[in-house]
């Protein structure tokens, strides 16, 4: 069959040969498609999937997903064993259900949150007017001003599970055998390369196999589902809102005070500019976008509409809050996300010198390693630490068209002639080249005059009123982070350029809006030191006049996003140390930030594993000095304690993941596990004393 496939690619006109072939020998050669090269197999599957598609009117590449909730009743491998048996029962060519069986996938679909049945403040950021409910109110709750308002992480009447919107409640019902059909049967028919599926096209021996036989609850304990309902009638009609900067928490308030915070926020706000009809904005946006001819790029949906903002409130202070404008809805959101990936490509392929930019903070590490090489003996850092304000809201449009125009010309210069973007999937690349079959090719005209689009019709709702954003980058679209870096990365390349020969002294990394830049000099040699702060103050007053820079930092051990960097001498330089939330707090009595799931919440033991399997995961990707790990490693001991996990789930994690590496953090593995073994073994020595674990309190000393 290589040959056959070799002649497809050399001799595109052979392909009209497919037309004449039959679905079992198009499949069988599309499954015997084993090629070295990624971008060859890439260019087959596609010729072979579009003649699929053109003869037999369905894709050959896309996958059966069989999607069932999640219940601790059933078992995952049988289902897939019946569901194989119901694939080999359909009238389809045996080659076809091969391949279906083999791309087949059952997944678990989580149940819903404690925080999706209590938040309730969509709806009331849709309200142009609300009255105050606090009269009705338990008079248990907090009041400020003679309104309701309070954290619940912050009083006591509410179940410790519900301070947590992560948890998942336990059902109040085991899934039955009928619900079980009937999720099989709407995953098969959402596939098209199946047909309908009929109930009795099951065996009840082979459903009764999907069932455990006896159901082992990890977390006894676990908060049902009737109970938070009763607290969401409890609550009333109070608004419950999820809090900025720390996922879990939760903020419950009068109508009044989250209205007063949306009004600040947007009707009040002279970046905003109320419009009359939803109507005709859309209409206006549309005869643009087709003005422009940007339905190359993605169809505009007529059935979509203008995002819903709302706001949360900030967790340093709960009587600030912070606007959020998803935009997921919109008509061109499609069109947006693949300008979105073209700038982000651009920027992300510029030098690394011209601009402190992270792609992410996998990143990070690798930039401080190239700034730690060019450290010398007898040489040390000096650095600040800024945090952007503004960022977002108080841009000039021509600031960021000037930005995008200087990233254009830059790539132009070097004989780049657009981005390739992927059909399928997210990809993108810089085009030097012609068109490559499976890319879409975006010209620098079409971004820039897209952005041109989106800086002019930026609606969205807020409190029933349509409003229209005149200052900033456009909020919540696709495209703002990337115009927001690329802004700033614009801003450090004119400044490292303006440096001359001293650019070589100066490192940096950014990620959106938190800077901290590093500049060498002599140890001892004041000249060299006082040349470095000059540096660093002129860097002050490098980006756009309508930003604010705030200094958060002048010491040489500052945070960055969840991580400690240290400036330390020669060969060190700049050292990074991974944190987690609540590792400064771990001697407190509870959990300021709820960023993990406890262990009541009702979900898979896998699941479970495999949030403590990322911790050590990012512990080792983000920490460059050996040994520092173990506070880390211990930290997070604690915190699992505190939310009710049995020591052997953290000992088993960290076994596997220090054996899978080669035996890292050996010696910390023998210090941090086998807790609960020692535990009883001294109780069984010495029956009148010991250690013993109090489930969720750490360990409690019995006299």
């Amino acid at each position: 069959m290589k040959p056959t496939l070799l002649d497809f690619l050399q001799n595109p006109p052979s392909r009209k040969r497919l037309s004449g072939w039959d679905l079992e020998k198009m499949v069988g050669l599309y499954s015997a498609i084993s090629f070295k090269e990624k971008r060859t197999r890439y260019a087959l599957r596609y010729v072979l999937s579009s003649a699929v598609r053109r003869k037999f009117g369905f894709n050959v590449r896309s996958r059966l997903v069989v999607r069932i909730t999640y219940d601790d009743c059933l078992c995952k491998s049988a289902i897939r064993t019946m569901c194989c048996e119901l694939v080999d029962k359909l009238d389809l060519p045996g080659c076809m259900k091969d391949m279906v069986v083999r791309r087949m996938r059952v997944v678990w679909v989580k149940k819903r949150s404690v925080g999706d049945v209590l938040f309730n403040f969509r709806f009331s950021s849709r309200q142009l007017e609300l009255s105050c409910q606090c009269a009705e109110a338990d008079e248990v709750f907090p009041r400020v001003k003679g309104h309701a308002y309070f954290r619940m992480a912050e009083v006591d009447f509410v179940p410790i599970a519900l301070k947590n919107y992560r948890n998942i409640p336990s059902p109040s019902h085991v899934t039955s055998r009928r619900n079980l059909v009937r999720q099989v049967i709407t995953s098969f028919g959402l596939s098209s390369l199946l047909p309908t599926l009929h109930e009795d096209a099951f065996d009840k021996g082979t459903i009764d196999c999907c069932f455990n036989k006896t159901v082992r609850r990890d977390s006894p304990v676990s908060q049902s589902i009737d109970t938070v309902l009763r607290w969401r009638e409890k609550f009333g009609e109070l608004v419950r809102c999820p809090i900025d900067h720390n996922a879990g928490d939760s903020l419950v308030c009068c109508h009044v005070i989250y209205q007063s915070g949306m009004n600040k926020l947007f009707l009040r706000n002279p970046g905003f500019v109320i419009r009359e009809d939803e109507d005709e904005v859309i209409r206006g946006c549309a005869l643009r976008y087709k003005e422009g001819k940007f339905d190359r790029l993605g169809k505009w949906n007529r059935a979509g509409s203008l995002g819903q903002a709302y706001s949360i409130s900030k967790h340093k202070d709960i009587t600030k809050w912070h606007p959020i404008c998803p935009t997921h809805s919109e008509c061109g959101v499609s069109a947006s996300k693949k300008i979105a990936r073209a700038i982000n490509q651009l920027l992300w392929e510029l030098l690394c010198e011209t601009n402190f930019n992270l792609r992410s903070m996998a990143d990070l590490v690798l930039s401080l390693r190239e700034i730690n090489g060019e450290l010398k003996q007898g040489e040390r850092f000096l650095s600040m630490v800024f945090d952007i304000k503004e960022m977002f809201c108080n841009l000039p449009h021509e600031s960021i068209l000037r930005a995008v125009r200087w990233v254009v010309d830059f790539w132009e210069i070097r004989g780049c002639k657009g981005v390739l973007i992927r059909r399928k999937g997210t990809g993108a690349k810089l085009q030097f080249v012609e068109s490559v079959i499976g890319w879409r090719s975006v010209s620098f005209e079409t971004i820039y005059a897209f952005v041109e689009f989106d800086l002019r019709c930026t609606f969205f709702k807020a409190s029933g009123q349509v409003l229209r954003q005149k200052v900033g980058i456009p909020m919540g679209k696709s495209s703002s982070p990337a115009l927001a870096c690329l802004l700033c990365s614009f801003n450090e390349f004119l400044f490292l350029s303006s440096l001359g020969s001293d650019r070589r002294l100066v490192g940096g990394v950014r990620m959106v809006d938190d800077v901290s830049i590093m500049v060498r000099y002599k140890q001892g040699d004041w000249t060299s030191m006082r040349d470095a702060e000059s540096i660093l103050v002129e860097f002050e007053s490098c980006y756009d006049s309508n930003l604010i820079l705030e200094r958060t930092s002048d010491a040489d051990c500052w945070d960055f996003l969840g991580c400690i960097l240290k400036t330390l001498e020669w060969p060190w330089g700049i050292q990074c140390v991974a944190l987690h939330k609540n590792q400064r707090r771990y001697n407190e009595d509870g959990l300021r930030f709820q960023n993990l799931q406890d262990f009541d919440s009702f979900c898979s033991r896998q699941q479970k594993k495999a949030v403590i399997g990322s911790c050590l995961h990012r512990a080792k990707a983000l920490t460059t000095m050996q040994g520092t790990e173990v506070a880390f490693l211990f930290t997070l001991k604690v915190e699992l304690r505190k939310r009710n996990f049995p020591d052997a789930y953290f000992d088993d994690v960290l076994h596997n993941f220090s054996g899978k590496l080669g035996g890292i953090w050996a010696d910390w593995v023998h210090c941090l596990t086998g807790w609960e073994q020692l535990s009883r073994l001294g109780t069984k020595r010495y029956p009148g004393r010991g250690v013993h674990h109090v489930r969720g309190r750490g360990p409690v000393e019995i006299s």
